[in-house]
């Protein structure tokens, strides 16, 4: 088991600048490796909410293609 560490200001200021600049994917790593190192995870209604929508939005309009394979 890891020790568990508190985010430093440094990387709250990482995260915020990213957001600030909408590089939503940049802000979301740093948060996963928080997340990892400190053997968190996600609710199941975050990750639900993630899902539907980022995830589900890089197939809307392509169920075609996934019903023919």
């Amino acid at each position: 088991m890891t020790q568990s560490e508190f985010i430093c200001d440094v990387a709250l200021e990482g995260i915020a600048q990213a957001l600030r600049n909408g590089d939503a994917e940049h802000a979301f790593t740093q948060l996963a490796d928080y997340l990892r190192s400190n053997e968190l995870t996600l609710s199941d209604d975050v990750f639900r909410i993630y899902l539907r929508d980022e995830l589900f939005s890089c197939v809307k309009g392509r169920g075609e293609l996934f019903i023919k394979a």
